[in-house]
């Protein structure tokens, strides 16, 4: 099996960005010094016989050094990829909240959630044009209008800078700071056990495989519930369950070595290519807004002009992908509703 963790880079196509079969964070120990390159995620190991708790334990260490691992690449460069897995790694940590709610006390757990969300939200616009410049606009194949078509792509990239520079602020506040601090506390003491009221449910005694087994069913039969045409739902609904799926891809990866490994891996592959035939719609919205944006007050009327032009080239060009690979996604959509559960 050689399933992969696959998201955006700058190669202009959904790039490979993981290892072996279902996995990502990082398992072992805290950074021992700044890197020079981007950390992409690695399988997690859970023990055979490991409870919810430390379940909860590895995977929210895990996801937090995932990102962690990037800041020092982000903070010194910026480079594409850098961004990319900061993000992928908090993402990934949020994602690792979710599924352990019933186990987490809630204030504990809204707190850890909304700080990943706001650092994750300060470097959205980075990655947006990061998308555009990178990924979109080269994979116009002839555009009509080239010389406005390269315009764009470096308004993106000139605005990137712009857009980095607040990212990297954030990154170096305070508030940042006291989250990270807060958040290794937190991890280092199980802080979620003491604080654990009659309302939150108890991991101590739970094997997280049946956690895992049971909660990814679920989840899986909460998306299916959701219609059996992709053709009958509108562009927002077929957004939501990309999140939806690419969550639950996410929980396969996490839990990949506790569970039926056949059926984790045709899983996880019935995932990935719903997934990937989704991420049109996402293409669409990261051009429209992105484009708008550079829209904004033009200093110059001739170069405002050829800009509108090539955003409406764009566009129009990912729109006519995203009917195109409609199909597709429906067959996949189908195909997902044969999948074998847990």
């Amino acid at each position: 099996m050689t399933a992969v963790l696959q998201d955006r880079s700058t190669a202009g196509v959904r790039r490979r960005a993981g290892v072996g079969r279902p996995g990502g964070g990082l398992t072992g120990a805290r950074r021992t010094g700044p890197s020079i390159e981007p950390t992409r995620a690695v399988p997690i190991e859970i023990p055979a016989d490991a409870t919810v708790d430390t379940a909860i334990t590895i995977l929210l260490r895990a996801t937090r050094d995932h990102w962690a691992a990037n800041e020092a690449v982000v903070a010194a460069g910026g480079s594409v990829e850098a961004v990319h897995q900061f993000r992928v790694g908090l993402r990934r940590f949020r994602s690792a909240l979710s599924l352990f709610r019933a186990y987490l006390p809630e204030e504990q757990r809204r707190w850890a959630n909304d700080e990943a969300k706001w650092i994750l939200s300060e470097f959205g616009p980075v990655r947006d044009l990061d998308v555009l410049a990178a990924e979109l606009v080269p994979s116009v194949t002839k555009p009509k209008h080239r010389a406005a078509m390269r315009l764009l792509r470096a308004s993106a990239q000139a605005s990137r800078a712009a857009a980095l520079t607040v990212a990297r602020r954030a990154l170096a506040s305070s508030r940042y700071a006291r989250f990270m601090r807060r958040l290794d506390t937190w991890l280092a003491g199980a802080g979620w056990r003491a604080a654990r009221g009659p309302e939150v449910k108890d991991g101590s005694a739970l094997p997280a495989a049946d956690f895992a087994r049971r909660i990814l069913n679920k989840r899986v039969l909460k998306v299916l519930a959701r219609g059996k045409s992709l053709d009958e739902m509108s562009v927002d609904e077929r957004h939501e369950i990309r999140i939806a799926i690419k969550k639950i891809r996410y929980g396969v990866e996490f839990f990949a070595s506790i569970l039926p490994r056949k059926r984790a891996d045709a899983l996880w592959q019935r995932l990935k290519a719903l997934q990937d035939s989704l991420g049109h719609l996402n293409d669409v919205a990261v051009a429209e807004h992105t484009v708008a944006d550079l829209l904004g007050p033009p200093a110059d009327q001739i170069a405002a002009e050829k800009l509108a032009l090539a955003g409406e080239e764009l566009i129009a060009w990912h729109k006519r992908l995203e009917e195109a690979a409609r199909p597709e996604a429906a067959k996949r959509w189908r195909d997902m509703r044969k999948a074998v559960l847990f």
